[in-house]
């Protein structure tokens, strides 16, 4: 999922650009899909998302992004 968001992030914003953004939105979304029908809490996949955008306000104390700006 995170290399989704990263294509997400780095596409261009002009309409030759839209084609990779809104597959990789439809990826992300059949991702989290998945994780609901699989029964896991929407906190947690709403947490991980943030993660996955670079939106994380937690740093070290969360469990996704432990480690990974050190």
């Amino acid at each position: 999922m995170r290399s989704h968001y990263w294509t997400v992030r780095n596409s261009r914003k002009w309409r030759y650009g839209d084609a990779p953004r809104r597959r990789a939105y439809r990826l992300i979304q059949a991702e989290k899909k998945r994780l609901l029908l699989a029964g896991v809490p929407k906190r947690e996949i709403l947490d991980y998302l943030a993660c996955c955008r670079l939106t994380c306000k937690k740093g070290n104390s969360c469990h996704y992004c432990r480690g990974r700006f050190s």
